[in-house]
């Protein structure tokens, strides 16, 4: 039996899919799941109260490619509760081994899942949390361009022996790739799950949470997701700064960085922490 075969007959891997408002793309991104070369993979499908047509698309959908799938679950809140508070709630519903998470917008490439588990074989349980490359599209999934300087740093932080040194250079700079992100279902529920103190800033106050507990990062050196820019709670057309992002990234520099860094520093680091918008 190949490795691959191995893979496929030993882990379960869960897509967990955030949708809110998705009408538009959510066709598209789970088409993604669909068509992975990886076939052990339960889908679950967390609808943070969309007040659209999204979860009558999903279930028609579902209805149609399920069978697809170890397991389908689509959990509809009844309220509108966030990011934070969805993944955790998504979570809660995997049987996974390992949670791919990705928002109902964005896509993965047929082989992102595949790869992983490759790579998660060859670290030998060793790495809870990865990253690795994308690329970004817009509104009409056409490809319009490439993280190449969040790659490089990626490359960087890869070579950091320990979680304490990659959590240190976290403290200042988020590396925006968390569409990419990868993570032992188990390693999330110790550090605490998502902060929903942040409600719409999950991904960057989670990898803080791995990293301080002494999860290290690992780094898959390909692209496997491409991430859409368009109107979202991060990035609008017409806004510079969305006011309401803006309050939320101050609240998440208050509880998750000054805190762990000396009072020494904390001007400086006032200063200079970059927690991006397109995140």
């Amino acid at each position: 039996m190949d490795k691959v075969n191995e893979l496929v007959n030993t882990e379960l891997v869960s897509v967990l899919v955030l949708s809110f408002r998705s009408s538009g793309t959510i066709v598209e991104t789970l088409q993604s799941i669909y068509n992975q070369t990886y076939k052990n993979i339960e889908l679950v499908i967390s609808d943070d109260a969309s007040d659209d047509n999204t979860v009558e698309i999903i279930e028609q959908w579902v209805a149609k490619c399920g069978e697809r799938f170890k397991r389908v679950e689509v959990i509809v809140s009844k309220e509108n509760t966030g990011t934070s508070k969805n993944m955790n709630r998504g979570v809660d519903a995997c049987r996974g081994e390992w949670i791919k998470p990705i928002a109902a917008d964005d896509l993965l490439s047929p082989e992102c899942v595949q790869k992983y588990m490759e790579k998660v074989h060859q670290d030998k349980g060793q790495i809870q949390i990865y990253q690795a490359d994308e690329e970004v599209i817009d509104e009409n999934s056409i490809v319009t361009g490439y993280m190449t300087n969040e790659s490089q740093r990626m490359r960087k932080l890869a070579d950091m022996k320990t979680a304490e040194e990659q959590y240190q250079y976290f403290l200042f700079n988020d590396i925006k790739v968390s569409p990419t992100m990868l993570f032992s279902r188990k390693a999330f529920y110790e550090v605490g799950m998502c902060d929903e103190r942040i409600r719409n800033i999950e991904d960057y106050p989670l990898k803080l949470r791995f990293l301080r507990n002494g999860f290290r990062m690992g780094y898959l050196k390909c692209s496997v997701v491409q991430y859409r820019v368009h109107n979202s709670i991060s990035h609008r057309k017409n806004e510079v700064c969305p006011i309401n992002h803006v309050k939320q990234r101050r609240v998440l520099k208050e509880l998750c960085c000054y805190p762990y860094i000396p009072k020494s520093n904390i001007f400086i680091c006032y200063r200079v922490i970059r927690i991006p918008f397109d995140n």
